[in-house]
């Protein structure tokens, strides 16, 4: 039997366009798509039933003979026209509970036997719960290449190792249940990325963030990059990572065997002072998208599954890399959670945090490309991340200056002050720059409802208080000397 040769280009994606998501098929592109995806379906009922009969599942093997196409009939079309037969037949499968959830089940059915199936070479398993069935690797191999067991290792080869779909993430293979360990990788069932589902039904752009389920979400800002108020020692160093995303990749192709691949930086300072803004705008500024990790997705209550959340997120992102030439960045706020100190092991509870940041460290310092990391708090962080940070950026609270900036560049050019020296004087109070932002969004919105443009000093006056009630101070003003009021 001989191999079938992947295409040697790499297999088309579609690259989201920050300003527009595709529209969606109009009726009659929706019509073309399901027709080739409905004829599919009569060849893989043609195969399912060749395969099972007596006497056939050990037959020569030989390809699925699938319908020619072109990218011209639709995202379907277009992405099989340049996957392996083999490939071909695991993308329809991952596609059916999407489209014909029915298909699958009424080819097993004769093989169902309750939460059991009959079969001992079909694989798959029953939902107890529906009492649906789940195709999982064994089925695609079986179907591929029934009992033949050199065919059926030629046929893994093409998907596992040398097959796209799996290797781009656009199929992933993931265990039945959490609960329960598998034997081997032949249980795993595969899954179609959420974003290429979308993509494959209803011509739906995929977006870059890899739907709900990923523990990573498009970090992003509608502000510019005049509004961000920074000293002169954090402006300069943050320049330094924009420095890097121009240039990095051109110098860690030339100098590969002398230093590492990416450039993890610290972001560390009071709340409110800048940091997760200053993420969104490099990625604004240097047009590369900027991944925010949700730490909620990645932590789990389950033994060793937070370990594999972390892992397949660095190995998502490493598919993405490999799109680009500027690579996205990476972004862990509030990063306590995830790189905490290690301590010293007392019970399990304590090992498996412990091996959480193990994990991390070494894949931190490997990504290639810019990881930012916040945190209010530097002291909580683990030591050993002080060695694999490139820079460590303090964000300080602002100055009486910076203030006074942040007060002019953050009102909407709708609304104007009660006098011409209110930024000087509101500038007075000891605020950070997201709690300016809050008293100038509560402040307007007072403005808009009594019709005017003009933001009203007992308006400022109140958010200002409650600003600082927050924190359960009073309002503290800088000993700056000044003589005129608001009003």
């Amino acid at each position: 039997m001989e191999v079938d040769q992947l295409p040697s280009h790499k297999i088309w994606i579609p690259n989201f366009d920050n300003n527009s998501e595709a529209g969606l098929l109009n009726e009659e592109e929706l019509n073309r798509n399901f027709e080739l995806i409905n004829a599919d379906i009569e060849i893989l009922r043609r195969i399912f039933s060749s395969i099972t009969s007596s006497g056939q599942a050990s037959r020569k093997y030989s390809s699925p003979d699938w319908t020619v196409t072109e990218p011209t009939t639709g995202p379907y079309g277009t992405l099989v026209s340049e996957l392996s037969s083999e490939e071909r037949l695991l993308l329809l499968i991952t596609i059916l509970p999407h489209y014909a959830p029915e298909v699958m089940q009424e080819m097993v059915s004769p093989f169902q036997r309750g939460v059991i199936v009959d079969h001992p070479f079909l694989g798959g398993h029953i939902n107890h719960a529906t009492l649906q069935f789940i195709p999982n690797l064994q089925t695609i191999l079986f179907l591929l290449a029934g009992r033949n067991k050199t065919a059926q290792h030629m046929c893994y080869r093409k998907l596992m190792i040398s097959g796209t779909l799996l290797r781009r993430q656009l199929v992933s293979l993931n265990p039945p249940s959490i609960t329960e360990p598998i034997r081997s990788e032949r249980e795993l069932v595969p899954e179609l990325a959420e974003e290429y589902v979308q993509f494959v039904l209803q011509g739906r752009q995929p977006r870059p963030d890899f739907g709900r389920n990923f523990p990573a979400k498009l970090h992003t800002t509608h502000k510019q990059w005049d509004q961000l108020i920074l000293c002169k020692p954090t402006e300069r160093a943050v320049e330094i990572l924009v420095d890097w995303i121009d240039h990095g990749s051109v110098l860690s192709d030339e100098s590969c065997e002398f230093f590492g691949p990416g450039y993890p930086a610290l972001f560390y300072g009071p709340p409110g002072t800048g940091k997760s803004l200053t993420a969104a705008l490099i990625g604004k500024r240097c047009n590369v998208n900027v991944f925010r990790v949700d730490a909620s997705r990645i932590v789990s209550k389950y033994i060793g599954e937070t370990e594999k959340n972390i892992v397949q997120l660095f190995g998502r992102m490493k598919v993405e890399n490999s799109r680009h030439e500027k690579k996205p960045i990476l972004f862990f706020d509030e990063a306590d959670v995830l790189f905490s100190k290690r301590t010293e092991v007392k019970d399990a509870k304590d090992k498996w945090a412990n091996l959480e940041t193990s994990v991390l460290l070494p894949l931190i310092e490997e990504y290639d490309g810019l990881v930012i990391v916040a945190t209010n708090l530097e002291h909580n962080l683990d030591p050993a991340m002080d060695r694999r940070f490139q820079l460590k950026i303090k964000f300080p609270f602002p100055s009486y200056e910076e203030r006074f900036k942040i007060w002019q560049k953050s009102i909407p050019r709708a609304f104007h002050y009660p006098s011409a020296i209110a930024s000087a004087q509101l500038a007075r109070y000891k605020l950070s720059q997201a709690s300016i932002v809050n008293i100038l969004k509560g402040s307007c919105l007072l403005a808009r409802k009594a019709g005017s443009e003009i933001l009203q000093a007992r308006d400022l006056d109140y958010y200002i208080r409650l600003e600082f009630a927050k924190s359960g101070i009073t309002p503290s003003w800088e000993n700056i000397h000044s003589g005129t009021n608001l009003s």
